[in-house]
């Protein structure tokens, strides 16, 4: 670079992966091994490897994703610049939406465009995207459907008439997700021949990557604050279960008593009892099944969470299917959804709930939308003592609903002052514990709420101690 030089060798394992031309890389290992920081370089050597237009310039367009906008801004394009401020490459930075960085050095014109998903209107701009390489960053927190998006959309720019993007790819970074994620189904059970993994060793192995930059006893310090289980993953990089933050459901949940030892089963039809689907729309929609018993216990018996984004035409036969499966024909049900669901859609003008009826679904919205109510809805039974039982009581078979009551559901911490966020992180958890939530306030948890409301004006969601008026 004419007027800056930076210097960069990366180690091993990182070096491997900058080498490859597989059209999906992903570089994964324990933190601190300076993951972002090889794929920020890979994507500037990319660009200047690039072939030069007609007009002598070597262009290239990069899109960079995050799952959300504040952990995109804090840290993914905090990062980036940390290599490549506008006071060490020429170009500029603009704060428009999405955001962008221009570089322009020697011959090289790089467009990175910073994106985040918190929503589903942020995922369809991937499909209008021309783009020379896209970099996934901090990929387990992604939905495997923007692959899948941006597989279509890589090697676009520059045009033909400009000679052609001469290298397109998608590179991702991650710390190791557990082994139900999507990554570890992709890498390592059936890999496609483009999918390419490298995988870093432990910090404290002899060959750990990035340590001459990390602080003295970097990951000995890490050990001594973190339980096993976390240790594995930011540790020693191996797959596992990690909690993030502080769990939502921490004084109230406890997996000893809360999970069934065998598979829940749904109570006799001719009992009946109505079994209540709790959905969350969307493109990455989730259902749960739910059934309260006679003496007011609540069975956790089912959750459908698609692998890829899905709208509720292809969502309705999923929740068919396990209607046929495992319920009786005579069994009633009762479909509780995300209020928000009654927003048209932009295409053919139908909301989810019309979409849903129109399969012979009846659906009707929940009957409150505050997070704080929703979240009182779950703690309610948790807290609830019926007959010496548990008020609530989940499947082992809900997997993904266990996980987030165990921490994957949580709310963030603040790096730098310690504070707590005042709501959930969005994360893979967050859409499967926003349809419990739906289910169980249609249920009559919140109808609860408002009659211990009356009675306790200062009752909140973070006071509950389980003593109600039934």
């Amino acid at each position: 670079m004419s007027s800056n030089i930076i210097n960069y060798t990366p180690p091993p394992i990182a070096l491997k992966f900058m080498q490859s031309d597989a059209l999906v890389r992903g570089l994964m290992g324990p933190m601190g091994s300076g993951k972002s920081t090889t794929c920020c370089m890979e994507l500037i050597r990319r660009a200047c490897m690039q072939e030069k237009s007609p007009d002598g310039i070597r262009r290239s367009r990069w899109l960079v994703v995050r799952n959300t906008y504040p952990e995109l801004k804090d840290t993914t394009i905090r990062t980036f610049q940390e290599w490549f401020s506008p006071f060490i490459i020429p170009g500029n930075y603009v704060s428009t939406s999405p955001p962008r960085q221009i570089l322009q050095f020697d011959d090289v014109h790089l467009e990175v465009i910073f994106t985040a998903l918190d929503t589903p209107e942020d995922t369809r701009k991937l499909l209008s995207l021309d783009i020379t390489g896209a970099w996934l960053n901090e990929a387990r927190e992604l939905p495997k459907e923007v692959i899948q998006y941006l597989v279509g959309r890589v090697g676009r720019y520059p045009s033909k008439k400009d000679g052609g993007a001469s290298w397109r790819g998608i590179i991702m970074d991650t710390n190791p997700p557990d082994d139900s994620h999507w990554w570890y189904k992709s890498f390592e059970i059936d890999p496609s021949p483009d999918f390419k993994i490298f995988k870093q060793p432990s910090g404290l192995a002899k060959n750990a990557e990035n340590r001459e930059n990390l602080p003295t006893d970097y990951y000995e310090k890490l050990l001594s604050a973190m339980d096993s289980q976390t240790a594995d993953v930011m540790v020693h990089g191996k797959y596992g279960f990690v909690r993030h933050g502080e769990p939502v459901y921490k004084n109230v949940w406890d997996d000893t008593l809360h999970v069934s030892p065998t598979p829940l089963e749904p109570l006799p039809v001719v009992m009946n009892k109505p079994i209540v689907i709790g959905l969350d729309f969307g493109l990455t929609p989730a259902a749960v099944f739910l059934q309260k018993t006679v003496n007011g216990q609540w069975l956790v018996l089912h959750e459908i969470i698609p692998e890829t984004f899905v709208g509720a035409e292809q969502f309705i036969p999923m929740i068919q299917d396990v209607m046929k499966a495992y319920y009786h024909a005579k069994q009633k049900f009762d479909i509780v959804g995300d209020p928000a669901g009654n927003q048209r859609a932009q295409t053919d003008a139908r909301t989810a709930f019309d979409v849903f009826r129109a399969h012979g679904l009846h659906t009707r919205p929940s009957p409150t939308q505050s997070t704080a109510d929703r979240l009182m809805c779950v703690r309610q039974p948790l807290a609830r003592t019926v007959d010496d039982e548990p008020g609530f009581l989940l499947s082992p078979n809900c997997r993904n609903i266990r996980k987030a009551m165990n921490g994957g559901y949580h709310y963030k911490i603040s790096q730098s002052t310690g504070e707590i966020k005042e709501a959930p992180e969005k994360n893979e958890y967050s859409h499967i514990s926003d349809a419990l939530q739906y289910g169980l306030a249609g249920g009559g948890e919140y109808h609860l709420i408002k009659k211990n409301k009356q009675a306790m004006p200062n009752l909140n969601s973070k006071n509950l101690n389980g003593k109600w008026d039934l």
